[in-house]
C-alpha cells in the first residue's frame, strides 16, 4: 500500500490511483504535493525532479529514487522520559522573601504616615499665616539654567510650591461666604416671582384678540417693588405677579429702560410680608466662580432652580437693536426665565437673566445683567420714571435686511433707514444712515452704540444716502424720555 508524504487527505484516493496505473502502464506516474505558498501543483515525476531546482516546493522535499510507493528513511528518535511534574506549595525561599517584604512595606508605612502628617501640619501652619485676602500665596520661584547645544542659556521659573488658603475673606462676590446650594435656595427662593402678561392685539377691520406672555422677576424692596425685564411687560395691557405662595397681585408698570432691558413693577402687599432679595456687588464677580438661576421656564414651571459658573464678565451682546455689557454664565436658562434672578454663594442677588443664546450647537451660553447696572437703572426708574442723561438722536430707525423688505419699500441697498425724523428737518424719511462721526453703521443697534458713549447735548455727525447723494448733517443728541412717563419730550421748538 503506497502512502503520501505530508498529505493525509491523499490517502483516500490510493485506490483509485493504483487502477488508473494499471489501466495506463506506459504513462509515468503522477506526484501531487503542497507548495509552500499553499498552492495545488501537478505533474510527471521525472520532470518534477529535473526541475526541482527551479520550483520552491520541491527544495524542501527528501529526494525519492524509488518514485511513488516508498518513503524515505528517517533515523529514529530516541524517546524522551516524560518530565515530572512540581508539586504545588511554596517554597522556603519564597517565603523568606516575603516576610522580608512585608517588614520593608510596614516600615516604609509608618515612615511615610509620619511624614504625612508633618506635612499636614506645615500647611495648616502655613494657612494660618497667609493673607486671607487672596485665593492663595503666590509661589515661590527660583531660576533653574538649562545649558543649550551652541553654549546658549534657558532659563525656567521653578515653582517652590503653592500655600493652601482656607480662609476665603474677601473673595469674589460671595466675600468669602460659602453656603451649601440648598441654604442658598432656601434663604432666596420666595423673593423671585412669576409674572404673566396680556397684551391687546388689534388687527384689521376693529377685531382684536388677546395675546398672553410669561417671565420672572425678583423682589427688591418691601414696599413691592419687582425688578423684570422690558421684554418681558413691553406693551403689556395687563401685567399679573404671582409669589412662590400662590398669591397673585395685579402690577403697575413704574418704569421701563429698552436699552437696558430693565423694567420695574410695583405690587401692593396689603400688610403680607415679602422676602426681598440682597443686592450683591458684580463688580467683585470672578469668572469661574458659583452661580444659582432661579425663574420661571417655559412660563409654567416657577421656582426651577439650576446651577453653573460665571463663564465671562462684560460680553458686549446686541439683543433686539440694542448694545448691552452682560454677564455670560451657564446655567441652564430657558425662555420664562428672562427677568429672573442669578445668585452666588452667599445667597446675594449678582444678575437679572435677560439672554440665552439658543442653536443645534449651542449649550450653555445663558447671560444676565450685573446687578450693579440694573440697581443703578430700577433706582432712577422708581424716583423718576425714566433713566435720566440717557442719550438719543431724535431719530425713528428702521433695519431692512432682506430682499422682501427691500422690495416692499422700493428700496434697492440693505442697511439702516429713517423711518421718522419729528426734530430735525435737514433729515428725511427714506434716507439711510451710512455713518455716525465717521463710524460705518448697517443696523440700528450700530447707530446707537456709536453715541452711547456721548453726553447730552453733544454734537454728532450724522452721513445720510438720499439717492445718488451722500450728505452730512450735525445733529444735537438730546436726553431720551420715554412718552409713557407723561414727561414731555424736549424739542427745538420749545426750548
Amino acid at each position: 500500500m503506497s502512502e503520501y508524504l505530508n498529505n493525509e487527505n491523499q490517502t483516500n484516493n490510493q485506490t483509485g490511483e493504483q487502477n488508473a496505473a494499471q489501466s495506463a502502464p506506459q504513462a509515468q506516474p503522477q506526484q501531487q504535493s503542497w507548495s509552500n505558498t499553499g498552492s495545488w501543483t501537478t505533474g510527471s515525476q521525472q520532470t518534477q525532479y529535473q526541475n526541482q531546482t527551479q520550483n520552491q516546493s520541491y527544495q524542501n522535499q527528501a529526494y525519492n529514487p524509488y518514485g511513488q510507493g516508498y518513503s524515505a528513511y528517517t533515523a529514529p528518535q530516541p524517546q524522551q522520559k516524560p518530565k515530572k511534574e512540581k508539586k504545588a506549595g511554596i517554597s522556603a525561599a519564597l517565603v523568606a522573601c516575603l516576610l522580608v517584604g512585608c517588614l520593608v512595606l510596614g516600615a516604609g508605612a509608618g515612615v511615610g504616615g509620619a511624614l504625612l502628617v508633618s506635612s499636614f501640619d506645615r500647611t495648616i501652619a502655613q494657612t494660618d499665616q497667609a493673607d486671607p485676602s487672596v485665593v492663595g500665596d503666590p509661589a515661590e520661584t527660583t531660576n533653574q539654567t538649562v545649558t543649550t547645544p551652541d553654549g546658549g542659556v534657558a532659563t525656567f521659573n521653578k515653582s517652590e510650591g503653592t500655600t493652601v488658603v482656607i480662609d476665603r475673606t474677601g473673595i469674589g462676590s460671595a466675600n468669602g461666604v460659602t453656603k451649601s446650594f440648598t441654604e442658598v435656595v432656601a434663604a432666596v427662593k420666595d423673593s423671585v416671582v412669576e409674572i404673566t402678561t396680556e397684551t391687546v392685539v388689534r388687527g384689521s377691520r376693529f377685531s382684536q384678540y388677546v395675546t398672553s406672555g410669561a417671565g420672572s422677576g425678583v423682589i427688591i424692596a418691601k414696599e413691592g417693588y419687582v425688578i423684570t425685564n422690558h421684554h418681558v411687560i413691553s406693551d403689556a395691557d395687563n401685567i399679573i405677579v404671582r409669589t412662590t405662595d400662590g398669591t397673585e397681585y395685579t402690577a403697575t408698570l413704574v418704569g421701563s429702560d429698552a436699552a437696558s432691558d430693565v423694567a420695574v413693577l410695583k405690587i401692593d402687599p396689603a400688610g403680607a410680608a415679602l422676602t426681598v432679595a440682597t443686592l450683591g456687588d458684580s463688580s467683585k464677580l470672578l469668572v469661574g466662580e458659583d452661580a444659582i438661576a432661579i425663574g420661571n421656564p417655559l412660563g409654567s414651571l416657577g421656582g426651577t432652580v439650576t446651577n453653573g459658573i460665571i463663564s465671562a464678565l462684560d460680553r458686549e451682546i446686541t439683543i433686539d437693536g440694542e448694545s448691552m455689557r452682560l454677564l455670560q454664565t451657564n446655567a441652564a436658562v430657558n425662555p420664562g426665565n428672562s427677568g429672573g434672578g442669578l445668585f452666588n454663594l452667599a445667597g446675594e442677588l449678582i444678575g437679572i437673566v435677560n439672554a440665552k443664546s439658543s442653536g443645534e450647537d449651542v449649550e450653555g451660553l445663558g447671560f444676565a445683567i450685573p446687578i450693579n447696572t440694573a440697581e443703578e437703572i430700577a433706582a432712577q426708574l422708581i424716583e423718576y420714571g425714566y433713566v435720566r442723561g440717557r442719550v438719543d438722536i431724535g431719530l425713528s430707525l428702521i433695519d431692512i435686511t432682506n430682499m422682501f423688505d427691500l422690495f416692499a419699500y422700493g428700496l434697492s441697498t440693505p442697511g439702516v433707514y429713517v423711518y421718522e425724523s419729528p426734530y430735525n428737518d435737514q433729515i428725511k424719511s427714506g434716507d439711510r444712515i451710512q455713518a455716525v462721526n465717521g463710524v460705518a453703521v448697517t443696523s440700528a443697534a450700530e447707530v446707537k452704540a456709536a453715541y452711547r458713549d456721548c453726553a447730552v447735548g453733544d454734537v454728532i455727525k450724522v452721513s445720510i444716502v438720499r439717492g445718488n447723494k451722500v450728505i452730512e448733517v450735525d445733529v444735537t443728541l438730546r436726553e431720551l424720555v420715554p412718552t409713557s412717563t407723561g414727561v414731555e419730550f424736549e424739542t427745538d421748538a420749545n426750548k
